[in-house]
């Protein structure tokens, strides 16, 4: 977003000076946020804001000034909202679902590549459907995003995950959750 700022008048009867020195700079520390840009010569503003670290009010002082000695200054309050937050993050691939492993056999589920579309920051968390812990012969690889499945003939049957894909944004979270089947079968169908 660019902003021109409008040019101050001062009086300059007997003045010396002629030209105008004018700056935008922090009231809290001197400099501008990294993400605000001034160009003196135009009286131009560019603020560019990408990601959600910038979210917060700003005071600026916007000054002119012939001299030392003759100054006028306006605060501004330049308030960074954060951008909408459309959608929750999404799995960019697709999951087989149920994922059927045979007893005696190993199974490796790798969940596909997750992506949030407004790019805000998101948690990934799986919980079992049935109980608070996992089965014994299923685990969950948080980094590398992948299943292990190694079952007994005692482990037949199907068991449900959920996947919790919950973005940060600071004034609404979006949470996607998506069910993950793992199917686990006597036989290797034919």
């Amino acid at each position: 977003m660019k902003v021109r700022l409008p040019p101050f008048e001062i009086e300059t009867e007997g003045c010396i000076y002629d030209k105008l020195h004018y700056e935008l700079l922090s009231r809290a520390g001197g400099s501008l946020p990294g993400f605000v840009i001034f160009d003196p010569s135009k009286l131009l503003v560019t603020i560019a804001s990408n990601t959600l670290r910038n979210y917060g009010l700003y005071t600026l002082e916007y000054s002119a000034s012939l001299n030392p000695y003759l100054i006028k200054f306006v605060r501004i309050d330049l308030n960074v909202l954060p951008f909408p937050n459309t959608s929750p993050p999404k799995l960019l691939g697709t999951l087989m679902d149920p994922f059927k492993v045979t007893v005696g056999a190993e199974g490796l589920l790798k969940i596909p590549e997750m992506r949030d579309p407004d790019n805000d920051p998101f948690s990934v968390s799986v919980t079992y459907s049935s109980s608070a812990t996992f089965p014994s012969f299923i685990t969950y690889d948080a980094k590398e995003q992948t299943f292990k499945v190694t079952p007994m003939e005692t482990d037949v049957g199907t068991y449900t995950f959920l996947l919790n894909l919950t973005d940060s944004h600071p004034l609404k979270c979006k949470t996607n959750i998506i069910t993950i089947n793992i199917e686990v079968d006597l036989f290797s169908p034919a």
